[in-house]
């Protein structure tokens, strides 16, 4: 979150003239207690901020910079798009990041939320505690074929041997999507197949709706081009990612990046319960939240 000046004054001047409206913002999402902290967090940061901003910006108005790996910011900006809608001071940068670079900016200030994958299932147990780590999805590896491809039809059961010869399309060498298609393909027996490479899920989805070849991508790539494939499940893979939303300790209590991961939390509840990767239904609070209603990090 970034607080904007409106000229050059004193900063005691901008606290007087908006403190009480952002201190009515804070206490309308938070409890009393870290409706205050929130408040110190968000004028300390203002103050820190204040020499380099712009003179005829708005103070009230929240900037929040969000890092997105690119399959992460396409399935998530529209939520992120009715927030910023619902919520008039807040002002939304988005920013795709490619993979190892979100946790860097988090950490360093460069953003204030990244989302971020992790194909180990360790991520959220290492750091100092200095950043927060929020479950939003577990993203399954899926298998992705033409509409009019044989292995489109529902009724006949997926079976990598028979798809051995096939024109399979993956990212470049080394990719973490990449690494978990070789380790799908290195299990199908005989000579594994060596993929054609190619930049970017986006684009081997375009060239899988082309008829060009088939794919194993994680599911959240589909999310804007789904109709134009046919999708099956891989029974007993076992390749998923965990997509998280994370945002430094001491800056989950503003208002702003609350409302933030609220966004992202709404969308994976959409998006989970959509498309479960265990094959059953879940309801929309099943993942970032629970029962209770308040937002707490992951375990560990």
């Amino acid at each position: 979150m970034r607080l904007h000046d409106v000229s050059v004054k004193p900063f005691e001047q901008v606290v007087d003239e908006h403190g009480p409206a952002v201190l009515r913002a804070c206490r309308a999402i938070l409890s009393p207690a870290d409706a205050d902290d929130a408040w110190s967090e968000t004028f300390l940061a203002a103050l820190r901020a204040y020499p380099q901003l712009r003179p005829g910006s708005n103070v009230r108005a929240w900037l929040v910079t969000i890092a997105a790996f690119p399959t992460a910011a396409a399935a998530f900006a529209p939520a992120l798009t009715r927030s910023v809608r619902a919520h008039p001071g807040l002002k939304l940068l988005l920013r795709q990041s490619q993979h190892g670079e979100g946790l860097r900016q988090v950490r360093t200030g460069e953003v204030d939320v990244a989302l971020v994958d992790d194909w180990s299932g360790r991520l959220a147990g290492g750091g100092d505690g200095a950043l927060r780590f929020y479950l939003l999805i577990h993203d399954p590896l899926v298998l992705v074929v033409p509409r009019r491809h044989p292995a489109a039809d529902p009724a006949v059961p997926v079976d990598l041997r028979w798809l051995r010869d096939e024109a399979w399309l993956a990212g470049p060498a080394g990719e973490p999507s990449r690494q978990a298609v070789d380790r799908l393909l290195a299990g199908v027996g005989g000579a594994a197949p060596v993929p054609w490479e190619f930049e970017g899920l986006g684009t081997i989805l375009n060239l899988v709706a082309r008829g060009i070849g088939i794919a194993a991508l994680p599911r959240l790539a589909l999310a804007a081009g789904e109709g134009r494939v046919a999708v099956r499940e891989l029974p007993g893979a076992g390749l998923d990612r965990d997509v998280y939303a994370v945002a430094r300790a001491s800056s989950v209590n503003r208002p702003s990046v609350a409302a933030i991961l609220s966004a992202v939390h709404s969308a994976a509840s959409h998006l989970s319960a959509r498309h479960p990767a265990d094959g059953q239904p879940r309801p929309p609070d099943g993942r970032l939240r629970p029962p209770d209603g308040r937002l707490r990090p992951a375990a560990g």
